[in-house]
């Protein structure tokens, strides 16, 4: 027994050093030459610790994982098998990131290494090409690209990397640019020694988002996901909001961005508003809304209520002529609150000059349901109900709170597409505050059913096995 044991244990220990060094070397090593050099911010997720996690997860629980592994084959092809086809590049790294760039707005960034160019040109061949647009795949000095057919995602490579852009709206000129400084001219971050990446290859949670002066970390519990965070601000948010006490919300939302304190912060965000749609969609200028609002924000959904929706049909009369019908039809809807913090009473009067607002105060442009706006000296409100009154507000220390109630927002909004994960899931809680004058915290809880089973496998597998997602589904 004892030769066992002065050969077991050394063993172990061996194996367990020679782990030791291969994460803390993989940890390091896979952030090198993936991150552009003018990076504003880095998000890194943490695939081999999550998968480490699920593994621990599935030992502690065999049977849950078990019995839903099975029903995902029983639920997957007729054969129970699948195309296998090499892709030539590492899309599962062990670390993934993603990062964003100063001059490139609303885009973020990622670069996969190619470990097999042969490979990987076959792939593109079958599987990327076909998903293009028009355009195809572009050669240009050093590297190749293309435009995916949904306009929001570009991508480039050269022998060695596949570089990938995420964005709303492609916009050629700045994205091109970071292509061509990542793949040929290998503007990329060489070594953790940079601020960036030494703060993200420190922190040892699943998920962790870096920026100067900030960083916020993600961790996937059983049970729960739990989200911590801290920062610098060169401007303060409200050091107290107050916000209207609605009862029984099943979502409650508030945020003080503090406009007055910052018009740098009301130029930021008339032109991230100029980029929606919406605006554009309904000639709306955002600059003007900005200039009427001071910051505070607050959202609520309570209960439900009834709106008459008047419906319009065409017959033909006894001289067969066509006439219109109007019929009044009562609907269910949920009891939504949005209330905006004004500057005066600007904002009414520039929709309804825009034609935005009936005669009655319906906001137009809101198709789902009738929002009524109500404009009062310091606030407007939008809102499903027609109801002026406003309830009383309480103060809160919070510059920014969301919560939500699953269950209760199921009932509310009534609707079939987020019945299955509202199910998985029972409450959340994040909110942000200041320390001092110029740092802030972050924390947040997203709570599921199942206290024992890692809160990701339950949404894996919650809605793989409902069929709302697919594996392959978002495969590039």
């Amino acid at each position: 027994m004892r030769k066992f044991v002065k050969l077991v244990l050394p063993s172990f220990a061996l194996l367990a050093l020679g782990y030791y060094g291969y994460t803390r070397y993989q940890n390091s090593s896979s952030l090198n030459g993936v991150v552009h050099q003018d990076a504003t911010s880095v998000l890194k997720i943490g695939i081999h610790d999550i998968k480490e996690t699920l593994l621990l997860d599935a030992l502690g629980a065999p049977r849950y994982y078990y019995q839903n592994l099975d029903l995902g084959n029983r639920t997957g092809d007729d054969d129970g098998k699948k195309e296998s086809i090499g892709k030539g590049v590492e899309f599962m790294p062990y670390n993934l990131l993603f990062f964003t760039m100063p001059k490139v707005e609303h885009t973020v960034f990622t670069v996969f290494k190619i470990y097999d160019f042969t490979e990987f040109e076959a792939y593109v061949h079958n599987k990327i090409t076909p998903k293009l647009d028009a355009n195809g795949i572009t050669a240009t000095q050093g590297y190749q690209s293309g435009v995916f057919k949904n306009g929001s995602i570009a991508i480039a490579w050269n022998d060695e990397k596949l570089a990938v852009a995420v964005t709303p709206r492609i916009k050629n000129t700045g994205i091109t640019d970071v292509f061509k400084e990542l793949l040929v001219d290998d503007k990329t971050i060489p070594s953790t020694d940079h601020p960036l990446l030494k703060t993200i290859k420190n922190e040892t949670a699943h998920a962790v988002y870096a920026a100067d002066g900030g960083v916020a970390t993600l961790t996937f519990n059983d049970g729960n996901a739990f989200l911590k965070g801290k920062g610098s601000v060169d401007f303060p948010f409200s050091k107290e909001v107050t916000v209207p006490s609605y009862r029984n919300t099943s979502l409650s939302f508030h945020y003080g961005l503090n406009l007055r304190a910052n018009p740098i912060r009301e130029a930021l965000l008339a032109r991230r508003l100029g980029n929606l749609t919406f605006f554009e969609k309904y000639n709306l200028d955002a600059s003007e809304i900005a200039k009427s609002l001071d910051g505070r924000l607050s959202f609520a959904i309570s209960g439900r209520t009834v709106q008459n929706d008047t419906i319009i049909t065409y017959e033909y009369d006894d001289n067969f002529e066509k006439v219109a019908r109007k019929t009044v039809q009562k609907r269910n809807v949920p009891a939504a609150y949005l209330h905006l913090g004004v500057r005066g009473q600007k904002l009414k009067s520039y929709l309804s000059g825009k034609g935005a607002l009936s005669e009655n105060g319906i906001f137009e442009p809101f198709p789902l349901y009738q929002t009524t706006l109500f404009e009062q000296s310091t606030r407007a409100v939008f809102s499903t109900v027609n109801d002026t009154i406003v309830p009383k507000g309480k103060t809160s220390s919070y510059f920014f709170n969301l919560q939500a109630d699953f269950e209760k927002l199921q009932k509310d909004l009534d609707i079939s597409h987020t019945r299955e994960l509202f199910s998985i899931l029972t409450n959340m809680r994040i909110q942000a505050w200041h320390v001092d004058e110029r740092e802030i915290k972050l924390e947040g809880t997203l709570n599921a059913v199942d206290d024992d089973i890692n809160i990701l496998s339950q949404l894996f597998f919650g809605l793989q096995n409902n069929e709302i997602i697919e594996p392959n589904e978002a495969e590039l």
